[in-house]
């Protein structure tokens, strides 16, 4: 048998030791004893067991709560905590151990070594936990210490549900054949409401529709216009082309952040009733680019979306010197995108373009220019830059669009703190550091010598410089302590600390939050200074989160804490439950 550093087990026999070692051992026992209950086990690595330990649970079904029989169970090594986890983190051959859930859903692993093992549950035809399904939770992470059974592990797992209607004509009540319909998930990321496609149908002769193998979520159905995506985009046309107005069907006072969203549930079948669709005139848009914007034969990235969804449904990859037709345009109002394909950072030209459909076709000419050059330094309090830690790159991500390639890319960062990046589209920007340490954070972000909220700064192509100054700092503190159900310690929570004050800037996100452990602890370490309200939701609730309403929801029952500068602070929680 080998312990958790992969060494042969070593059992001492206190019987041939003589009496003064013995005497000096047992002091050393109870001193680590006493350790060990004052701070938890769970900071050291512990020999190997005399027996092996077992994992007990069970897999049940999300929402309604039926156990879930050949259920697979499988062990992992636990990645360590504050490591990154990657694709191949928990792949098969990190596996340790494999099982499988009876007819009342209960499962029993195995493990020989104490440690921390990520248990995770799937089966074919059910979803398992991600960062948009709501009330799943198919992995855990398992902290065993010594020969005990670790028990009460709970794994959900949600079966793909369907969501069901009819299409008339509003002003006949004809059923309506052969028209294309979409479920948009509906979520949340750092508090924007999202919209994503999810599944897809079409109506047959009686006007019934049906969208199956939905992740259980929030959906918004939205009938698509024909022609439909790229279909809509006419290369060779005529000026009696370009003249035409179509008519369709359109769904009408469709305002889709304002919409209620249909909640599917694990299993569910949901019928919406019957979806009226009015009789509506389709209008065209004729676009071309700039003259002398690009070369000839350089093919532009062109892709619009309706503002209503966010979503760039018409998508197309066009010669810069051809004007080209895009059909089939509803009223409402739509965001239009470019870049020219195929050239370096330095000489991309991009551009965006708003516009309105209100009653008549358009003649539209879309943008494409360059950016702007943006010079930084990373800095430390004091104005320091010899000390900034190897390997920080930046990142200058655009907000409210579609992220291109650019947005993406890593700007190294010299010995000296400085950085360069090109040709940066204006507008609104968000700045991450990447590969910073944990135990520092972004202190403040200065742009032209003004103080930045939030690290979101808009670049403004009028200004005379761009100049960023990005002060870090390293004076992170922690918060560790337990999680309790009533009495009794509390398995499977997420804690999060959200900042107050004046700590907490313009926005409440991104979250910091950590999982906890079966034992009922949890850590979270390279916070930056100040006061947080800190709470542990069940780990299931940890989506839900990103939603602005739930959030302030959950933060009337919060603990409010401060910590200083290279702090720390043991804070025992009781588990919140969301009203």
């Amino acid at each position: 048998m080998q312990n958790s550093l992969g060494m042969p087990g070593t059992r001492i026999f206190m019987d041939k030791v003589p009496a003064s070692v013995h005497r000096s051992l047992s002091k050393l026992a109870s001193i680590f004893a006493c350790f060990i209950a004052c701070f938890g086990s769970s900071y050291f690595e512990l020999p190997a067991m005399a027996a092996p330990a077992e994992i007990r649970g069970k897999v049940l079904e999300s929402d309604i709560l039926n156990p879930i029989a050949g259920a697979d169970l499988l062990v992992f090594p636990a990645v360590p905590q504050g490591g990154v986890v990657t694709r191949a983190s928990y792949s098969d051959e990190k596996v340790l151990g494999r099982s499988q859930t009876g007819a009342d859903g209960s499962f029993r692993l195995i493990v020989d070594q104490p440690g921390r093992y990520r248990v995770q549950a799937k089966k074919e035809g059910y979803r398992e936990s991600g960062p948009m399904n709501r009330g799943t939770t198919s992995a855990v992470t398992v902290v065993v210490e010594g020969e005990d059974a670790v028990e009460g592990i709970r794994l959900l797992l949600a079966r793909p549900g369907e969501i069901q209607g009819l299409l008339v004509d509003e002003q006949s009540g004809a059923a309506l054949s052969g028209q294309s319909v979409v479920a948009l998930q509906s979520f949340y990321v750092a508090g924007e409401k999202r919209f994503i496609p999810s599944g897809f149908g079409l109506t047959n002769e009686k006007g019934e529709i049906a969208i199956r193998e939905l992740t259980p979520a929030d959906y918004v159905v939205r009938v698509r216009l024909h022609p439909f995506g790229a279909e809509r985009i006419v290369r060779k046309f005529s000026e009696e082309d370009a003249e035409r107005v179509d008519t369709g069907f359109a769904q009408p006072g469709l305002d889709i952040g304002q919409s209620s969203p249909i909640t599917v549930r694990s299993g569910d079948r949901v019928y919406v009733g019957a979806i009226a669709l009015r009789p509506a005139s389709l209008y065209r848009a004729r676009f071309s680019f700039p003259p002398g914007a690009c070369m000839q034969d350089a093919l532009v990235n062109v892709a619009i979306a309706n503002t209503a969804d966010g979503a760039y449904e018409t998508t197309a990859d066009l010669p810069c010197s051809e004007p080209f037709l895009v059909k089939g345009l509803a009223p409402g109002s739509y965001h239009a995108v470019t870049y020219v394909r195929d050239q370096d950072r330095e000489s991309q030209r991009r551009g965006s373009l708003n516009f309105e459909v209100i009653d008549r076709n358009l003649v539209l000419e879309l943008p494409l220019v360059k950016g702007v050059d943006v010079k930084g330094r990373i800095v430390l309090p004091g104005g320091a830059t010899k000390t900034v830690p190897e390997g920080v790159r930046v990142q200058m991500q655009s907000v409210g669009s579609v992220l291109r390639r650019e947005d993406l890319e890593e700007i190294p960062i010299n010995p000296e703190g400085e950085f360069h990046v090109a040709n940066v589209a204006a507008g609104e920007k968000q700045l991450k550091l990447i590969g910073l340490p944990q135990d520092y954070y972004v202190q403040q972000i200065r742009y032209n010598g003004q103080p930045v909220p939030a690290s979101q700064l808009r670049l403004d192509p009028a200004q005379l410089s761009q100049d960023l100054e990005v002060t870090i700092a390293n004076d992170t503190a922690s918060i560790w302590g337990t999680v309790k159900d009533g009495d009794k310690l509390r398995g499977q929570f997420y804690v999060v600390a959200v900042p107050s004050g004046e700590a907490r800037g313009r926005s409440l996100y991104p979250l910091r939050g950590v999982e906890g452990n079966t034992k009922g602890e949890y850590r979270i370490d390279g916070l930056p200074p100040g006061d947080y309200h800190v709470m542990a939701v069940a780990s299931e609730m940890k989506p839900d989160l990103e939603d602005p309403q739930t959030l302030a929801a959950v933060l009337r029952d919060a603990q409010k804490v401060a910590i200083a500068p290279n702090g720390t602070q043991i804070m025992n929680l009781p588990s919140v439950r969301h009203r």
